[in-house]
């Protein structure tokens, strides 16, 4: 009689996949394998998390071949994290560095959970039209070609449709494509914010924080990738954060240097809670007896926290100078912030009343412009850029 055997099912390689790396944990606690965790829905505050368990789930990416190329990426920008924390004045820091560390904050800001539910009204948006083209394939034949040919190709198409409305994997094509991204942010001007204060920066499941102060009171989109106005702020350690800004509409004093020493508590508390605000689930910090600020910080915004999700809208088509041009599209309508931080050591340069579409001028060349008696800007486009 044979021996019976039992058979031991081998896990899945890497299934718990990080869409925050554990690379980026180690910058705010070292070698440590554990960090404090702050619970967006109830503020409770958790010492000692396990940073393997944080910020990932099971399969996030997809099989272990995805995960594999993220890794590739996640390889590089950790090298390039650790040679700039190494630097002993960061006004040396390199091209090949500086642009390499954009690519980092564009591929972070695309990798999150938050950019995934982001997407999710654009695709159920597809998959419902996808739906009635699969029908339309499954119902219909070519009689020249035969039959099991004829299934393969049905077959192609409808994984493609399926494809198309899967937000894994359409999140996956788009950090492949990183390059892409990160040229679009790329004419923001970068500084580096060293905090001389007693307090630390924290950092959330979604650590990529964009905001705009110069247009928080209008009403128009305000944290697109193209808006004129834009900030960027992502911390590199608990002492140090990355800033990229619009320099044609915002100034900071001695534009020669890219750094920025900051002593003003006001201002790391008010970078602190705009991560807490951008937050999914958890926000992050290293230091326990920093423990009653961050509950007090909680306590101060929770009643503000947006609850809009993001929509597919019909919206009518209208030129940059304002005019309808009688069409409508469906688009993703994202929310705007309810919190901006207050910043002082950044002065808003240009305010434009009455601007219906703000864009930076990378996108648009403005030939001339007016103000007539209501203060609406009429621009003439010479060029749009690609």
């Amino acid at each position: 009689m044979q021996p019976k055997l039992n058979i031991i099912q081998t896990p899945f390689k890497n299934q718990n996949q990080h869409f925050v790396p554990q690379y980026y944990f180690k910058l705010f606690v070292g070698e440590s394998k554990s960090i404090c965790m702050l619970n967006k829905k109830d503020g409770n505050i958790i010492e000692n998390v396990q940073i393997k368990k944080q910020s990932s789930q099971n399969l996030f990416y997809g099989d272990h071949n995805d995960e594999k190329e993220i890794t590739k990426y996640d390889m590089k920008y950790s090298s390039n994290l650790k040679s700039i924390l190494n630097l002993k004045d960061l006004n040396k820091i390199t091209d090949e560095q500086l642009n390499i560390l954009l690519e980092n904050i564009a591929f972070q800001n695309k990798r999150t959970l938050a950019e995934r539910i982001l997407d999710e009204p654009k695709m159920d948006y597809y998959k419902e039209f996808n739906e009635m083209q699969k029908k339309h394939i499954i119902n219909q034949s070519d009689d020249n070609i035969p039959k099991e040919i004829n299934d393969v190709i049905n077959d192609i198409i409808l994984k493609a449709l399926d494809d198309y409305s899967n937000p894994q994997k359409w999140q996956f094509y788009n950090l492949l494509n990183i390059d892409k991204e990160k040229e679009i942010i790329s004419d923001l001007k970068t500084k580096f914010i060293i905090n001389k204060t007693n307090l630390s920066f924290v950092f959330s499941d979604n650590p990529v924080n964009y905001t705009n102060i110069a247009f928080k009171d209008y009403k128009c989109s305000k944290i697109n990738d193209n808006s004129a106005g834009l900030i960027i702020l992502y911390p590199l350690s608990n002492k140090l954060m990355c800033l990229l800004y619009d320099s044609e509409v915002y100034e900071i004093e001695n534009i020669s240097s890219c750094i920025i020493e900051v002593e003003d508590e006001k201002d790391i508390c008010s970078i602190n809670k705009l991560q807490l605000h951008n937050a999914i689930n958890s926000l992050y910090f290293s230091n326990i007896n920093e423990k009653d600020v961050i509950k007090k910080m909680w306590d101060e915004e929770s009643t503000n926290f947006s609850i809009e999700k993001s929509e597919i809208i019909e919206a009518q088509e209208i030129t940059l100078d304002g005019v309808l041009t009688g069409k409508t599209n469906s688009v993703l309508s994202i929310p705007e912030p309810k919190y901006f931080p207050e910043l002082s050591f950044l002065k808003i340069i240009e305010r434009i009343d009455g601007y219906n579409c703000i864009i930076r001028s990378k996108f648009i060349t403005i030939g001339s412009y007016s103000y007539d008696d209501s203060k609406r800007i009429e621009i003439k486009i010479d060029k749009k850029l690609v």
